[in-house]
């Protein structure tokens, strides 16, 4: 079920920590290059991050990294194996602890 139609299930909305019946509430990656990346989302306690990434999106995501613990308000992560010389996309797993 998707309560506020944003395209996210009413329990993916809770595995995010967002609202499910608010579609501006959502799960937002904010990606800042130079020196590596750095990765920047909403964290909310009991919850364990994956940081996916891939240079192309015809191709599957592949683990950066995994088994990160929360830290409300916000995780960082700086992905110092990520270079400017191309393009790479990010994608953010969540599981409860």
């Amino acid at each position: 079920m998707d309560s506020d139609l944003d395209g996210l299930s009413n329990y993916g909305e809770f595995l995010a920590g967002t609202d499910p019946r608010n579609a501006s509430s959502a799960f937002m990656v904010d990606v800042v290059p130079g020196g590596g990346v750095t990765v920047r989302w909403p964290s909310v306690p009991h919850r364990i991050y994956s940081i996916q990434r891939t240079a192309n999106l015809d191709a599957s995501f592949g683990v950066a990294i995994g088994g990160l613990t929360s830290t409300p308000p916000v995780k960082v992560y700086q992905d110092t194996a990520a270079t400017n010389a191309t393009p790479d996309f990010y994608r953010i797993g969540v599981e409860e602890e």
